[in-house]
Parts: structure tokens; C-alpha cells; sequence
């Protein structure tokens, strides 16, 4: 910071126009270095005998919440499942996180992976097999797939396999600079999130 000058080290994803008042730069207090690894999380969805309809109810959306990073930087996952669970994984202002090798299974729920307002996640190799019954038949898969949303920046899904009638998820609340890259499955979009944050997502 030289007087009024402020210089970053990486450029920024998005244009800064002249706002009356200008900008204020505050610290972003995180915990680094956080790591989860090698574990099957396995949750209690099960237990509800009703197949998942999107916000029926708190029971059907939110029940079972797996794994939340928030305020994390260089952070990872991998190599881990989630079964049976309501809502696999969440990660809100968090910057620099890896997610690495992740299966999502078990019965159809409400969402996969949730992110939202951080910076630069990196998503890859992973893989949402719920819908798939023992038999091998397809059924409806978790509702929201892999998801960016609410001012998110820079999330990249790299080789994630979605389920064959799921859809990647733009979740409002204008993410930008997202990429889906070499994703395998599904289809391409499903509007979500609520209307009077629209736009689903940004330039």
C-alpha cells in the first residue's frame, strides 16, 4: 500500500468501477493449512421412508449437513465419502481450497457441493453416484450438483462425474470466472437459488 495506492500481487477477476465513496480493504481473519482426509462420513438420511422433494420441509433439505470449511485458506479435502446425507459438503469465504477424490452416494438428497463467497476452489476428481439403485436402474439424482454462488470467484470443477440426470448448479447471488472443465454426466445447468438474487451468475 503506497498512500492511497494499493498494489495486489495476483490480478483480480473482475473490473472495480468508481463508487461514490470508494472501497474499503479490510483483513479477512482465516485458519490455514486445514486438512480432512481418508474418512467416510456416513449420514442418517436413511431413516426419513420418503423419497428427497426439494424444500418440502427443513427435514428433507437440511437434516443432515456433513462438512462446512468457512474462513479457511489453503485448505483440502480428499480422498473421502459422503453417504446419505442431506448436504455433502459446504465451503463459504474461504480462499485457496483443494477438494480432491470425493465420492457423494447413498439416497438422493438435497445438494452436493455448496460454495460460496470465497476465492479460487478447486474441485476434481470427484464423483456423485446417488440415484443409483443396487440393481444398476437410475433414479433421480441429489437435486443440486456441483454448485458456485453468492459472489463466489474463481471455482473450478475439474473431471467432476455427476450422476446421468443431474445438473450443475448456478446458485444466484452473481458468482463469476467459474469453469466446468472435462465434466462427465448430467446435464448443463439448473437455475437455482432464490429469484430476487438473480442473476445466477456473472460475467
Amino acid at each position: 500500500i503506497t498512500g492511497n495506492q494499493v498494489t495486489f500481487k495476483n490480478p483480480l477477476q473482475t473490473d472495480l468501477p468508481a463508487v461514490n465513496g470508494g472501497y474499503e480493504l479490510r483483513n479477512m481473519t482465516t485458519i490455514e493449512e486445514v486438512g480432512v482426509e481418508d474418512i467416510l462420513f456416513i449420514g442418517n438420511w436413511t431413516s426419513i421412508p420418503e423419497t428427497f422433494v426439494h424444500h418440502k420441509n427443513d427435514v428433507h433439505d437440511y437434516a443432515w449437513n456433513a462438512l462446512r470449511f468457512r474462513l479457511a485458506e489453503n485448505a483440502w479435502m480428499r480422498d473421502c465419502e459422503f453417504r446419505d446425507w442431506s448436504q455433502a459438503m459446504d465451503i463459504r469465504e474461504s480462499i485457496g481450497v483443494t477438494i480432491q477424490n470425493i465420492v457423494i452416494s447413498g439416497k438422493p438428497a438435497h445438494a452436493s457441493f455448496i460454495t460460496r463467497r470465497s476465492y479460487g476452489l478447486l474441485i476434481k476428481d470427484c464423483e456423485n453416484t446417488t440415484g443409483i439403485a443396487e440393481d444398476g436402474d437410475q433414479q433421480t439424482p441429489t437435486h443440486h450438483g456441483p454448485g458456485v454462488g453468492f459472489s463466489g470467484v474463481s471455482t473450478v470443477y475439474l473431471r467432476y462425474k455427476l450422476s446421468a440426470d443431474q445438473r450443475i448448479d448456478a446458485h444466484s447471488g452473481s458468482p463469476y470466472a467459474s469453469l466446468y472443465d472435462l465434466l462427465d454426466g448430467g446435464h448443463l445447468l439448473n437455475s437455482g437459488g432464490p429469484e430476487r438474487l438473480y442473476p445466477n451468475h456473472g460475467r
